[in-house]
């Protein structure tokens, strides 16, 4: 089996294991001609969701759904992330979408759940906290701004004025500054929400207040409480792609693909022809910006970015000697296109708004360019004595009884003496030694045209030099 088939077999192994939750449920007894269906927002919200949300409510409006119910249960992520799945909620054409937070709505997950028209929430379920935050000095969670808390807000606000919540409950939420009170039948006021403090609501305190229409233990009593009591129950989960998109674009993963991918091209560039390590490198780094734009990230401009930061860097190596500024413009042009690939920017959304992602995306190239220079390092010190490293130079015994012939005597003249290269050392190329050209490696180190060198070891045919 090739190196081909080998990827071919991995990946589809991959898509079962992600793909075998997918398998359909089967529906409840079905006693009306209602269709309900249902989508779950679940675990942090995060990029990979946002195909999936727009897949099953296309799903759901070409099959003539008469209600949607969204599942929630998250403690919240990106803020980027939480508006689009609002724009892409409150864009649907169902007349009836319900939020059923089972069991926690928390930061933007409330605001998911606010784009709903209806909210039910299971016992014991709390919604709110939805101050933004962004990782500070030490890794330590620290409010946003108050340009992105404005933002926050008002798209809270806006959401919840869009499907008649209570928007001084919805902008609580957010905005710790915003005071909520209610002046019950007798005449009595209630502060909900004093200044100072971020609001977050129970269940039966929701329902008290006016945000949460119900309690439901599930989504068959869920149905009960709208008059769909029977309806046929669609249950839409990721499928395999959506899985596997989702599992490419995490923090960690995304960091081991671009550690590997950059590694393995390291390592093809300091071996001759194009091998293994590029091929991995490439397959690799084609994972990476491809789970980053099926999620909808990374565009065709990355992807532009990232192929001219090659060709400069290929220019300064190959083309211009020592190292300038095509190799810097290269390498800066490489980690852009990684960070660009990793947050998706839109003019009408605050820059501010982003601070969080941009963090994470640079963390993400950070540790793995380091990581690939401290493993890169490594392998060059240890790799050359390795079994594989032996297939690509000759690293054996030459003696007359490991049935090699001596080197011819010319090349054992060479030992010691000063040449000129005339092409680049990769470590392999060509030098010219009392006007005779002799093929030659160096010990690991790229060489340019034109540097004087030394021959330091001859093994059979195997000239090693060394720049002096």
């Amino acid at each position: 089996m090739n190196k081909i088939n080998y990827l071919k077999t991995g990946l589809l192994l991959i898509a079962l294991i992600l793909g075998m939750g997918n398998i359909s449920q089967a529906d409840e007894p079905v006693t009306s001609d209602k269709n309900v269906y249902v989508l779950y927002v679940t675990g942090t919200i995060e990029p990979g969701l946002v195909p999936y949300t727009r897949r099953a409510l296309k799903e759901a409006h070409t099959n003539g759904a008469d209600a949607l119910i969204v599942e929630i249960e998250t403690f919240g992520g990106r803020v980027d992330v939480m508006t689009e799945l609002s724009d892409v909620l409150m864009e649907s054409e169902i007349e009836t979408t319900i939020a059923f937070i089972n069991h926690r709505a928390i930061s933007a997950g409330a605001l998911i759940a606010l784009s709903c028209k209806h909210i039910v929430m299971a016992p014991k379920g709390t919604i709110g906290a939805a101050t933004p935050v962004y990782p500070g000095e030490g890794g330590k969670m620290v409010e946003a701004g108050q340009k992105v808390v404005s933002f926050a807000r008002e798209e809270f606000y806006a959401a919840a004025e869009e499907n008649g919540h209570p928007t001084d409950i919805a902008t609580a939420f957010v905005d710790k500054e915003v005071k909520v009170v209610r002046v019950t039948a007798e005449g009595d006021t209630i502060v909900v929400s004093e200044k100072g403090s971020v609001l977050t609501l129970s269940t039966s305190k929701a329902i008290q207040w006016g945000l949460a229409e119900y309690e439901a233990k599930d989504v068959e009593q869920v149905l009960d409480l709208y008059g769909l009591t029977g309806a046929a129950i669609h249950y839409i989960k990721p499928n395999w792609a959506e899985n596997l998109a989702r599992f490419l674009t995490s923090g960690v993963i995304a960091s081991l693909l671009l550690t590997a991918g950059i590694l393995a091209i390291y390592t093809e560039v300091r071996t001759p022809g194009f091998g293994l390590p590029g091929f991995i490198g490439t397959v690799c780094l084609m994972l990476f910006f491809g789970g980053q734009y099926i999620v909808g990230l990374a565009g065709i401009e990355d992807l532009i970015l990232f192929a001219l930061g090659v060709i400069l860097i290929a220019v300064e190596i190959f083309i211009l000697p020592g190292f300038g500024i095509a190799g810097v413009l290269g390498i800066t042009a490489l980690i852009g296109s990684f960070i660009m690939a990793m947050v998706k920017y839109k003019p009408s959304v605050p820059i501010d708004v982003y601070i969080p992602s941009l963090v994470n995306a640079g963390t993400v190239v950070t540790v793995s360019l380091f990581s690939s220079v401290i493993l890169g390092a490594v392998m060059m010190r240890f790799l050359p004595k390795s079994h594989m490293f032996s297939r690509l130079i000759l690293a054996d015994s030459t003696s007359d009884e490991t049935g090699f012939q001596a080197p011819p005597p010319n090349l054992k003249t060479y030992l010691g003496k000063i040449g000129v290269t005339t092409t680049s050392l990769r470590p392999s190329g060509t030098i010219l030694i009392e006007d005779s050209p002799v093929d030659v490696v160096t010990e690991g180190d790229f060489i340019e045209p034109g540097r004087r060198v030394q021959v330091v070891q001859v093994e059979g045919t195997r000239v090693v030099v060394r720049a002096v």
